[in-house]
């Protein structure tokens, strides 16, 4: 906030009151005798990003972790400009989504916010995805990712990351891995007839 002046006929405004109610100082009144209500609406001050990953062999990927940098540590508050001190923002895509001609390739997505991107700036992003046989690690990174803007027509933008991501190798799925109960029946040994009591 900019512009406003604290007084001392201020001081002493202050008490315990019950939740959603508001203590009005008796010299700010409107004309009559309904008080006057200031009502302060918080501004957002983060970016939201989407990333999406295209992966040829998405069926091997059991995990994806990313990370982007150039993103701007902090924000200022009084003029909403983002720091120029960047840092590494570190993400998990968790939105996997098949293309209906391709049983093996497809999209990883995720959504975060951040204090700020320079759009106009170069930027990097490393993935490291665990592929499904539970020990590969495939990692790669990106130079000169393009970052674009997409207005929703009321005001709010939202920064865009596309990747193609190279062809993640084939692996044997870990077995017993999709279930926390891993039965092993043993063979029958020799029939034991009996009589079974019931009261």
């Amino acid at each position: 906030m900019e512009g406003f002046e604290v007084t001392e006929k201020m001081l002493g405004n202050y008490g315990s009151t019950p939740y959603k109610q508001t203590t009005v100082h008796p010299e700010i009144t409107a004309t009559g005798d309904d008080p006057c209500h200031i009502h302060l609406t918080p501004q957002k001050m983060t970016r939201k990003i989407i990333a999406t990953f295209h992966i040829k062999g998405l069926n091997n990927v059991r995990s994806l972790t990313c990370r982007l940098d150039g993103v701007s540590e902090s924000v200022f508050l009084a003029t909403g400009k983002p720091s120029a001190n960047t840092v590494i923002q570190e993400f998990v895509p968790s939105t996997y989504q098949f293309t209906p001609e391709s049983p093996a390739d497809g999209t990883i997505s995720g959504t975060f916010e951040i204090f700020g991107l320079h759009t106009g700036s170069e930027h990097r992003i490393y993935i490291d995805a665990l592929l499904t046989d539970g020990k590969t690690h495939f990692t790669e990174s990106y130079d000169k990712v393009e970052v674009t803007e997409t207005d929703d027509g009321q005001g709010t933008t939202t920064l865009r990351i596309e990747v193609n991501t190279g062809k993640i190798p084939d692996v044997e799925p870990e077995t017993g891995s999709g279930s926390s109960f891993d039965v092993d029946v043993n063979g029958w040994e020799n029939d034991i007839n009996t009589d079974i009591p019931i009261i």
